[in-house]
């Protein structure tokens, strides 16, 4: 026999031989002992399979197994069903497939034993356990990090940024699984950054988000998981909105510096020209190449430190800019068609007019009138 098996027998065996002259165990508080010993043999066997050592994680399966089948002495028809089990793992081809038929095997027990115990007696079982555990939870997130990779709606790539290898795809699953155990109770522990450092500056939207979460919901739903889990699961998600999405902000969406610098330069000459803006006031405030230059800056500056963008505003506040000038409502709002008639020709998307105008709006109390 192996060494690890033979290990993993004598450590099970110790758990079970009483001390000299202890009293013999009862058979519930052996039943007992030996489903926390198999949940400390499932996380151990976890921890080596993870490490990439599946025929270790298989060797720890099956020792634990030979020390509990005898145990089970009083359970015929689930020491049967486990016994059946264990023949099966024999055939098939891989550590990795063994090691997953023999960790149902310890599953099964560990859930029949858990069936018996005085309520009290048994812990409650952790979202984690309810999953399935790490087979099951990996399962699901591999599947669901496949299809995510293809769906436009999630954009995961990050619009081919982000290129996808055999290794990266590996790591990010083992990372999700990791990140869930920690959140529902399981043994893994999370080792990447968190969440908030891993995604920033990726412009992660909550509709992206959304669609990384139905794709979740949907696998599943077909790995028949049943709603309670996934509707827990959904929140643990949802708890990870705020590190993870990243919407743009206005001034990334009218397209940054170079985007509105040419808006500003348009509106600037339109309103030079209209006399229903009346920008020189009657000829009072004559605009030079100087002075044109200097008034794109500050509203480029202005626009920036309004919507998000990286220039602050240098200029004068807007009362004080504008006192004694004597601007009327009408003047104002020709100003603002002129804006708004800008973004358009750039086709902006009527959303961003929309909060951008909105933003103009503020600023009429502190012009018009002083």
């Amino acid at each position: 026999m192996p060494r690890i098996i033979v290990i993993s027998v004598i450590t099970a065996l110790a758990v079970f031989l009483p001390a000299a002259n202890a009293q013999p165990l009862e058979r519930k508080e052996i039943d007992k002992i030996l489903e926390e010993s198999l949940r400390s043999v499932i996380n151990q066997g976890a921890r080596i399979y993870n490490s990439g050592n599946e025929d270790g994680c298989l060797r720890v399966y099956q020792g634990a197994l030979t020390v509990a089948v005898p145990l089970l002495d009083h359970r015929a028809e689930l020491k049967k069903s486990v016994t059946a089990k264990m023949k099966r793992a024999e055939t098939l081809a891989t550590p990795e497939a063994k090691a997953f038929a023999l960790r149902e095997a310890l599953d099964e027990i560990r859930a029949e034993i858990r069936k018996d115990l005085a309520p009290g007696d048994a812990k409650p079982k952790t979202l984690w356990d309810r999953l399935g555990g790490e087979p099951a939870v990996r399962a699901v997130l591999t599947e669901a990090i496949k299809i995510a990779r293809n769906d436009p709606k999630v954009n995961f790539s990050r619009g081919g940024k982000f290129k996808a290898t055999p290794e990266i795809n590996a790591r990010t699953v083992q990372l999700l699984v990791e990140l869930l155990s920690s959140a529902s109770g399981g043994p893994l522990k999370y080792t990447g950054r968190d969440m908030k450092t891993v995604h920033k500056g990726m412009g992660i939207t909550n509709a992206e988000f959304d669609a990384l979460g139905a794709v979740v919901v949907k696998v599943m739903k077909d790995m028949k998981v049943p709603d309670k889990e996934i509707n827990e699961t959904v929140a643990i998600v949802n708890s990870l909105r705020k590190d993870i999405v990243e919407e743009k902000t206005l001034w990334e969406r009218l397209g940054g510096e170079e985007a509105v610098k040419k808006v500003v330069h348009d509106v600037v000459d339109a309103v030079g020209k209209d006399p229903k803006v009346n920008v020189t006031r009657d000829g009072k405030f004559p605009l030079n190449d100087e002075k044109v230059a200097r008034l794109e800056k500050l509203l480029v500056e202005f626009i920036s430190s309004a919507t998000g963008g990286p220039f602050k505003y240098s200029g004068k506040e807007m009362k004080v800019a504008h006192a004694g000038m004597n601007i009327k409502d009408a003047e104002f709002d020709a100003l603002a068609g002129h804006i708004s008639a800008t973004l358009k020709k750039y086709n902006v998307a009527q959303k961003e007019i929309d909060e951008f105008m909105t933003i103009i709006g503020t600023t009429k109390k502190d012009i018009v009138g002083k």
